[in-house]
């Protein structure tokens, strides 16, 4: 199981600031035919990326070396993503270039009983297996009370996180951009993990996420 929501992708003004940027190697910003619309009666205001401006993202997100494609490292997102710790173990390869805010496991584990829900079980088919799990977790919640009970109980405590599964399903606020994306969608995009195909189909809904996806020159 994975949850991915509350995406903050770059504003437009962001946006033109970073195609001409994506100029400045070329002193062509007067080829530049990006544009934002403002509507003052409603407030809002949407980027219109130019054909030409398009071209040039698009052949620079394709270059070879990491050096061209400076504008992927500028066009960060925010998300919110909920998974299971065996996959946050895979994610955690990507250091360059993310922040992770985490739910905290001492809070989380401390307030309140654990329950299958807490957990990415998908596969756990059979009366037999969820009933093993189940008395797993009864486990856990036994040293969580006695820890509840008496906070200077380390040793439950400890109990506690060696015994957790690393299907514990996680919360952590992630701050990538598409540089991390292109390089997590190229390797991760046929993983036999599902969460990870999930993670690369909600990838490609992303605003120009061909920049991404795409090995294409258009």
């Amino acid at each position: 199981m994975i949850k991915i929501e509350k995406a903050v992708t770059p504003s437009p003004a962001q946006m033109l600031a970073i195609v001409n940027g994506a100029r400045n190697s070329y002193d062509s910003w007067d080829k530049s035919d990006s544009h934002i619309i403002t509507d003052p009666e409603k407030g809002t205001s949407a980027f219109t990326l130019g054909s030409a401006d398009r071209n040039l993202l698009s052949r620079l997100s394709n270059a070879p070396t990491g050096d061209e494609r400076k504008h992927l490292r500028m066009m960060e997102v925010i998300v919110d993503v909920t998974a299971p710790m065996f996959w946050w173990s895979e994610a955690d390869t990507y250091k360059v270039g993310t922040v992770a805010n985490s739910c905290s496991k001492m809070h989380s584990l401390a307030k309140r009983d654990l329950n299958l829900s807490d957990f990415s079980i998908d596969h756990l088919y059979g009366d037999y297996n969820l009933s093993i799990f189940k008395d797993y977790i009864t486990q856990i919640n036994t040293m969580r009370k006695k820890y509840v009970d008496n906070p200077e109980d380390k040793d439950s405590w400890r109990i506690m996180l060696e015994m957790l599964p690393v299907s514990f399903n996680q919360k952590r606020t992630l701050s990538l951009n598409y540089e991390v994306l292109k390089n997590m969608y190229n390797a991760r995009k046929n993983h036999k993990l599902q969460e990870w195909r999930d993670f690369c189909a909600w990838i490609e809904t992303l605003p120009y996420s061909y920049l991404i996806t795409s090995s294409q020159i258009w």
